[in-house]
């Protein structure tokens, strides 16, 4: 749907029935604007109340809907908040959670929860963090209460740009370098959850996959960013794959064997086609994506479909990102034949996201928890 709608929605879709159906998302966009600004004038007013934390709260979020990279920079936010002894504890949104009450799902050094009710984002970050616990719920305030039972120095929500209800101390905003604003209009008509005026809230900007744009059109960003929220500061980020492990029993494989390769790219996250340019980049010969929705829980059909997919395109070999192959490897055990093990046999892609300047980045984020402990 997402590939379908892209071309539409960016206006690359020419033909009679993409702007037939532009100008009908067009006429549906000033309901979404009036329910947005009605939402968020309740508590300007007064007549919704925030909820304030007895500790520092951090948001990482972004200003439309698709990947920005928010789950590598909570990741990268926690992990460094916890070597700088800070105490982070993570609120995770639960996307496709089976429920959506407040629950526990790691206390840092072990996890609860599987991927299919804790979601596969909060999954892999309790997963990935050590020593950082990890909660999950749609009501942030319900699961921040929870998570004070671990004598958190600071918590970390995960995509909470929009979520008014819980109040924090700094709003980390993320804009994806090729399409920072959502083409221009709000949601349904373009992807913007909130106007780019809204960025004046944010404490910082990031510009994530920076490095996937020319200077021209990166300093052309900086240069929105300017006039939408003048003196916020900015930082520019960028993913770098660190390893790859074999996904049926996690042991490591040369990070260099894509190269000259044929290789499928199996993914169900909201920017695929990043994902695919990386392992373009990491020198496959031919990409051939294989694209979920953002967010599918995985059944054995699902894999048995993948394996045919993989043996049928006559690729050398299957790569996945982290946030797949948690939900993969809870289905592929059970089965059998020559599709399930090239699932089994499959890669996984870790990556990293890097920050420039980044120092200064973590010293700006810590200086709000150690203001917002003395507060």
């Amino acid at each position: 749907m997402r590939d379908l709608l892209l071309p539409v929605l960016s206006g690359a879709d020419k033909r009679l029935r993409a702007r037939a159906l532009r100008t009908l998302l067009l006429c549906l966009t000033p309901a979404y604007s009036a329910a947005l600004h009605a939402h968020m004038g309740l508590y300007l007013v007064g007549l919704l109340r925030r909820v304030k934390l007895p500790c520092p709260v951090i948001s990482v979020g972004n200003l439309t809907v698709g990947g920005t990279g928010k789950t590598s920079m909570v990741l990268m936010l926690a992990r460094e908040l916890h070597r700088l002894g800070l105490r982070p504890v993570v609120l995770a949104h639960g996307y496709g959670a089976a429920n959506s009450q407040a629950m526990v799902i790691s206390d840092g050094s072990q996890v609860f929860l599987p991927p299919h009710v804790a979601g596969d984002e909060a999954f892999l970050l309790a997963s990935s963090l050590t020593g950082v616990p990890v909660a999950v719920g749609r009501r942030r305030a319900a699961s921040g209460a929870l998570a004070l039972g671990f004598n958190p120095g600071v918590l970390i929500l995960d995509d909470g740009f929009q979520h008014w209800r819980l109040a924090r101390d700094l709003d980390v905003v993320l804009l994806d370098a090729a399409e920072p604003f959502g083409f221009g209009y709000l949601l349904p008509r373009g992807l913007l959850r909130e106007p780019p005026s809204h960025l004046r809230r944010a404490g910082a900007i990031v510009i994530t996959r920076s490095n996937l744009v020319s200077s021209e059109r990166l300093c052309a960003v900086e240069r929105d960013i300017e006039r939408w929220a003048p003196g916020v500061p900015r930082w520019r980020a960028w993913y770098e794959p660190v390893g790859m492990t074999c996904l049926g029993d996690g042991s490591p494989v040369d990070i260099g064997e894509l190269r000259g390769r044929k290789v499928a790219a199996l993914s169900s996250i909201a920017a695929p086609g990043a994902f695919e340019e990386m392992l373009r980049e990491m020198g496959a010969l031919k990409v051939v994506p294989i694209r979920y929705p953002d967010h599918h829980l995985y059944t054995s059909e699902d894999l048995v479909e993948i394996g045919r997919k993989v043996l049928d395109a006559d690729a050398e070999v299957l790569v996945t990102t982290e946030k797949d192959a948690v939900k993969v490897r809870a289905v592929v055990s059970g089965l059998s034949g020559a599709g399930a093990e090239a699932v089994r046999k499959a890669r996984v892609l870790s990556v990293r996201m890097v920050v420039d300047d980044v120092e200064r980045f973590l010293e700006f984020a810590a200086s709000f928890v150690r203001v917002g402990a003395r507060g």
